[in-house]
């Protein structure tokens, strides 16, 4: 029993979630209108909105039925995320409460006290004086991303995800978010119960509105669960429970009871769309089948990146790269589990691949965690469990192109791929703080670290045009940052120079500082 609990709680997808239910799924007046920019990104929105749910411990409340407006502390997060990515960690304490009630249209006038009283949350500090300062980084460990949307009738879009924070031991939330003409209309928590397993441990995403397509002769068990009914929705529908008897008729609402164990035997199959209602019911059910087929009509996929900068990361923008950085590459509409697969060997049955195609070279990453590498690029692994996701670095400029396949049964389902355009690695130039001649004929040299960098090269001679008695120094390490050269002639004058190298398969070099002169004469 428990192995079985563990398998559902892994397969959180490519077998996946039923997160379903257009007809209740959207509850009026969750949230006032907020305002956002026509032209910001709704992948953002929705990231920002859901860590700020997580960051201010209400996720509880913020999901609640016939919650007016967020409370103090999710608006506040909500606003300071909003700055970051605008690139504004500096804000004056009545600009911020300004945002805050804008951001939130309509739920509250914010004051420098609603600040103060949250002043030591992770995403801001506000010391009760004139600023507020926004902490880079907050809450990198929550992992969230779009299941996919959908346009609705009223020019609105729906959008479908889902956020979990892996620090925590959690299930993750599935939700939905509403936005119209730049708006922010409201959201909701689909409960996580809302799934559908398929034992042979695969699945595709399936979005509220979508249907599958059953094969007959297919035993469908049902279990005691969260309200959710199925409209059955094909001509030849023909259901019987174990006693013979037709359970359902064509474009009817059915559940099918945990007492029960129901019988497919439509010869034409049977497509199945998923609502979900306020009312309690028996509704969520489990395809007790190891080669069924499944037709999934929508699985939208698509590739984001994160940009690594420093000890953090950024949501990365455009198709432009940059050799030698970082890159946190996911792959949206597909999960996985965690390097779940079945069997060993020759026998073992691939989720996804992920090639990497740089200069005619070729790396390619599957669900098993496993670091590669060639001359032109390596790949790392990513954040275990979740979307398939891996940590990218190109070495050398070119075009990228990322591929994304996904597999059901060893089988070839769905692929995706896109090109990144990769610039030449640049490295930053590296300059003295000071360069003194020291007792015993010595230069004592001083820089600051230069982290582009793999290290350094120090160069000295007797002339400014280094070509008289030169010698080179190479230091093979960034962190370090001061070096003296011994063993020089008293009275003489030296001149010397610093630049910075990078080690990516080949070497790249910054240009030289401009030369230091020192005489000895200790």
């Amino acid at each position: 029993m428990k192995k079985e609990k563990v398998l559902k709680q892994k397969i959180a997808a490519i077998v996946l979630s039923l997160v379903l239910a257009v007809t209740t799924i959207i509850v009026p007046s969750v949230m006032s209108a907020k305002d956002v920019s026509a032209a910001e990104d709704n992948q953002t929105v929705f990231k920002n909105l859901m860590m700020s749910v997580m960051l201010s411990g209400n996720s509880e409340e913020n999901f609640g039925k016939g919650k007016e407006t967020v409370d103090d502390a999710t608006a506040a997060y909500y606003t300071a995320l909003k700055y970051y990515s605008e690139g504004k960690t500096e804000i004056p304490a009545n600009e911020f409460c300004e945002s805050m009630s804008v951001n939130f249209q309509g739920s509250k006038t914010y004051s420098k006290d609603v600040l103060l009283s949250i002043a030591q949350g992770p995403a801001f500090t506000y010391d009760g004086e004139g600023t507020v300062t926004v902490n880079a980084g907050a809450g990198d460990s929550l992992l969230s991303y779009s299941l996919g949307e959908e346009q609705n009738s009223d020019g609105s879009i729906t959008m479908y995800g889902v956020w979990k924070d892996w620090a925590d031991d959690i299930e993750p939330y599935f939700v939905a978010l509403k936005v119209k003409a730049g708006k922010i209309v409201s959201y909701s928590q689909v409960d996580s119960e809302f799934n559908m397993n398929f034992f042979d441990g695969y699945g595709i995403n399936i979005l509220p509105k979508s249907n599958i397509t059953l094969k007959a002769g297919l035993s469908l068990n049902g279990y005691k669960s969260s309200a959710i009914t199925y409209r059955w929705s094909s001509k030849a529908l023909n259901i019987k429970n174990a006693a013979g008897q037709k359970e359902a008729t064509y474009g009817s609402l059915y559940t099918i009871p945990s007492s029960k164990t129901s019988k497919l035997v439509s010869n034409g199959g049977l497509t199945i769309t998923a609502y979900v209602h306020d009312d309690d019911g028996n509704g969520d059910f489990e395809v007790a089948s190891t080669d069924q087929t499944v037709n999934v009509k929508n699985c939208n996929l698509s590739l984001s990146y994160r940009h690594f900068v420093g000890n953090n990361t950024e949501a990365g923008k455009g198709t432009t790269l940059k050799a030698g950085d970082s890159y946190w590459f996911s792959l949206n509409g597909a999960d996985f589990g965690w390097d779940f697969g079945n069997g060993s060997g020759s026998k073992r049955q691939t989720f996804y691949k992920i090639e990497c195609k740089l200069n005619g070279k070729t790396l390619t990453a599957t669900e098993v965690e496993k670091n590669l590498k060639n001359s032109e690029l390596s790949i790392g692994i990513g954040a275990g469990g979740g979307c398939p996701n891996r940590i990218i670095v190109p070495k050398k400029s070119g075009k990228l192109t990322i591929k994304a396949t996904l597999y059901r049964n060893g089988k070839y389902f769905k692929s995706y791929s896109k090109t990144y355009t990769v610039k030449k690695f640049t490295v930053k130039k590296t300059s003295f703080k000071s360069a003194k001649n020291a007792k015993g004929k010595k230069i004592a040299l001083k820089w600051k670290k230069n982290t582009s960098g793999t290290g350094y090269q120090i160069q000295y001679a007797t002339d400014k045009k280094f070509k008289k008695e030169c010698k080179t120094k190479t230091i093979s390490k960034n962190k370090t940052t001061s070096y003296t050269i011994k063993s020089l002639k008293k009275k003489k004058t030296y001149y010397v120079r610093i630049r910075t190298y990078k080690k990516l398969g080949n070497t790249y070099y910054s240009g030289w500082s401009s030369a230091k002169k020192v005489k000895i004469n200790k």
